[in-house]
């Protein structure tokens, strides 16, 4: 069996040794494999979550053979599953002691989400498993309990409403660093579900990308309700891993729109052909949405816009179909693209601040490289 040992220092005030000579050391020479997690009086009796504000449970100390500092805490599952991922919710508490009051408002979060049903479906009344997981402190010595039921829980849907995301993620081949720079895709100003960016695809199974609502939600394919090709792109679906794959080769903007429904979002992706203009005072005053003259063209990696034809505050943006130039807007950060997240009835100096208002002057040109988001006026 596992030999555990726990250093007790003693006291060492007003002695005239050291604590190092007067240490102690406890060795336990089997670890308990059982403890008990005792049934409530009541676990045939309505619990009724919505009036509650704690579950109180009671176990025993397991036998470590002297008193030991413990941790408990406490998974519950509808299913009496405690191996499967999915199956059981671990409560975010933990308790020094053996009476254990598990908060209310999180056990019925766990037993709403564990069962899968729609809001129209509840209340509900379930039957509840749970066993407690004992822990000494500042080792990795744990053990679990048996498992006991409380036979009629009973809630109301407890889950928070879902709420779309600031931004989303892309991966890829061609994105930033191959299949690790996880670039976010910004979201349309004003319209909230929906989100943007530009990036190049190269052509083949082997220059894929998938996406997420955060870095490393590895969404592929088959995650997306469907997707438009706008832009004749060749988009189809790798088998083997589920990537986006695209059999033509360019720059595309990529248009995400979200759907909520009940406690899930689905996304359409849109692909459209990749376009960015500059606007306004460096377009020498003109503020036509799309104008052919102040389009910004590919050299090399980057876009590049032409020579302004005025100074003063840049305005730029990509261009996605449907929508207004201010909802995708960007300017410059510290060097990194930033994209509007405020109303800016004149000008990015008033409603942001002065680092996000970019100066220019006659001449000049703005130069982006999109993959990175990163760019330039010189």
């Amino acid at each position: 069996m596992k030999k555990l040992s726990i250093i007790a220092a003693a006291l060492c005030l007003g002695m005239a040794v050291s604590c190092e000579d007067v240490r102690e050391i406890v060795t336990l020479n089997e670890t308990p494999t059982t403890f008990v997690l005792n049934t409530p009086a009541f676990a045939n009796a309505e619990y009724d979550l919505d009036n509650s504000s704690v579950v109180v449970l009671t176990c025993s100390q397991p036998d470590f053979g002297f008193t030991a500092a413990t941790l408990y805490t406490v998974q519950m599952s509808l299913e009496n599953d405690f191996n499967t991922e999915g199956k059981y919710e671990t409560f975010s508490m933990s308790s020094t002691s053996a009476r254990i009051e598990l908060p209310a408002d999180e056990f019925a979060a766990y037993l709403t989400s564990l069962s899968g049903k729609e809001e129209a479906a509840f209340p509900i009344t379930e039957t509840v498993y749970l066993r407690a997981i004992a822990k000494v402190k500042n080792t990795e010595t744990q053990i679990a309990s048996n498992v006991i039921s409380l036979n009629k829980v009973r809630t109301s849907f407890a889950l928070p409403p879902v709420e779309f995301k600031p931004n989303l993620y892309v991966v890829g081949a061609n994105i930033g660093a191959a299949w690790s720079t996880w670039k976010p895709v910004a979201s349309v100003y004003g319209m909230p579900g929906e989100y943007y960016t530009m990036v190049y695809i190269g052509g083949g199974n082997d220059n894929g990308f998938k996406w997420g609502e955060a870095e490393n939600d590895w969404r592929g394919y088959d995650n997306l309700t469907a997707i438009q090709d706008n832009a004749q792109a060749g988009v189809t679906k790798k088998e083997d891993d589920g990537n986006i794959v695209f059999s033509q080769p360019g720059w595309y903007v990529l248009h995400f729109e979200g759907t909520i429904s009940g406690q899930n979002i689905s996304y359409v992706l849109k692909v459209e052909p990749a376009h960015a203009y500059v606007i306004g005072n460096v377009a020498g005053g003109e503020w036509t949405d799309s104008d052919p003259a102040w389009e910004m063209t590919l050299s090399g990696d980057q876009f590049v816009s032409p020579a302004f034809a005025g100074g003063g505050e840049l305005r730029a943006y990509i261009k996605v179909p449907g929508l207004d130039w201010w909802r995708t807007e960007f300017t410059l950060y510290k060097g990194s693209l930033y994209f509007r997240d405020v109303d800016i009835p004149n000008n990015w100096n008033e409603s942001k601040g002065s680092d996000y208002s970019v100066n220019t002057e006659a001449g000049q040109k703005l130069y982006v490289d999109f993959n990175n988001n990163t760019g330039e006026v010189k």
